[in-house]
């Protein structure tokens, strides 16, 4: 594995250390209610974010180890988001998104060099390799962490 690779996986398990951290000092009151008119909530933040893992980053990362050139469609996250939210309780998604987080470092901590490079085609941005979903994974958690410390301070 090259150092940027070995970066990724430790951004990945950083990430969810970050979210965990700042959801566990917000405002109770926040886990389930926006903080401001427009933001979301916790739960909101949370689900968003967990589907994003699961549904989108996690799912091509697999998908790109175990078949040739798989073909990748849009995430229709919205759709996502209003079908799954509202069905877990924050703890069970902070939970779930810890252990998400957990299982792809250590997939991808043991990968050879060469396997980060396995690709497949998505239908609107093209190749993306399983180094690039794990880079865009780890840029969408972090900054999620980072509004997620934000709500934490007020």
């Amino acid at each position: 594995m090259t150092p940027e690779q070995q970066d990724l996986v430790q951004r990945i398990r950083a990430s969810a250390e970050a979210i965990q951290r700042a959801v566990e000092r917000a405002p109770a009151t926040w886990q389930m209610q926006s903080p401001r008119e427009g933001e979301w909530s916790v739960q909101e933040v949370l689900t968003h974010t967990l589907n994003a893992d699961l549904f989108a980053f996690g799912v091509r990362i697999r998908r790109a180890l175990v078949e040739s050139n798989p073909q990748f469609t849009d995430y229709n996250e919205p759709e996502h988001r209003a079908t799954l939210g509202p069905l877990l309780p924050v703890a069970d998604l902070l939970q779930m998104l810890v252990a998400e987080h957990e299982l792809l470092a250590h997939l991808l901590s043991n990968l050879p060099e060469a396997v980060w490079q396995r690709a497949g085609q998505h239908e609107r941005y093209g190749k993306r390799t399983v180094e690039l979903i794990a880079r865009l994974m780890v840029e969408h958690d972090e900054e999620h962490a980072a509004q997620l410390e934000r709500m934490a301070k007020g």
